[in-house]
């Protein structure tokens, strides 16, 4: 089997250590041994399930209202495929910027980080004191406020008739058969907050509909099911009523 496109903008190719008895392991056969299960679990997250938040991450006014917003806790997907673990809430402060008389449109992102921790001795290092590596690498985040500009939508405007002459399983095959897109490292937008001149955020300044979101399997048999329950008179959405009601 020879390729037959010198483009390379499918999936990513994964190799794996090849462990056999007297061999000599190195740092780089276990890092490269984490590489490849982290990386395959990654790719399959992203493609199989999406990009987006996965449950919680509000964004809402402070109590009472003020110049803070707060993100609650919560579990996101970013565009590589790896969650971010929000665990409790964080409240963001929104600075004036010197500009009195205007509103402000901002992004509320999330962005994936980690953190070295547990430094220890290195033992071929002739000073145990200086000669120090993290042990231990702690998966975090960071949230931050961006221009609202610099970051477009990932979200997909639901088409007009969502059955075509088609059916709809159709349409999702053709959805489903376009070429793999490629990661990139964009942070996830959670919110767009609109920051007034003066006075409080509230709950009228926060958009949290402008995130995207992975579509969890009671996600879409919610939406199977309210397609079913606004077209009750055909048949083959009873038939998917059915389909629904055994899940």
């Amino acid at each position: 089997m020879t390729e037959t496109d010198a483009r390379h903008d499918g999936p990513e190719a994964f190799e794996r250590v090849n462990f056999f008895s007297g061999m000599m392991l190195t740092s780089e056969d276990l890092r490269c041994e984490q590489a490849y299960h982290r990386g395959k679990h990654a790719a399959f997250v992203r493609a199989a399930h999406g990009v987006g938040t996965v449950c919680g991450l509000a964004v809402r006014p402070t109590d009472p209202p003020g110049r803070e917003i707060v993100v609650d806790s919560g579990l996101a997907v970013d565009r590589l495929g790896r969650e971010i673990v929000v665990p409790s809430s964080q409240t963001l402060a929104v600075d004036d910027d010197g500009r009195p008389g205007d509103d402000r449109r901002l992004a509320v992102a999330l962005r994936y980080a980690e953190v070295s921790i547990d430094p220890v001795p290195v033992p071929a290092a002739p000073d145990a004191h200086e000669g120090m590596e993290p042990s231990r690498i702690r998966e975090s985040f960071e949230l931050f406020l961006t221009d609202v500009r610099g970051l477009a939508p990932a979200r997909r405007r639901p088409p007009d008739r969502l059955v075509g002459r088609e059916g709809l399983h159709s349409q999702l095959v053709r959805r489903a058969i376009e070429p793999c897109s490629r990661a990139s490292e964009r942070e996830l937008l959670l919110a767009a907050v609109t920051v007034p001149a003066s006075g409080s955020i509230t709950s009228q300044h926060i958009d949290n509909t402008v995130r995207p979101i992975v579509l969890t399997d009671d996600l879409v048999v919610s939406l199977l099911a309210e397609l079913d329950r606004r077209r009750p008179s055909s048949s083959r959405w009873s038939r998917l009523r059915g389909v629904v009601g055994r899940r």
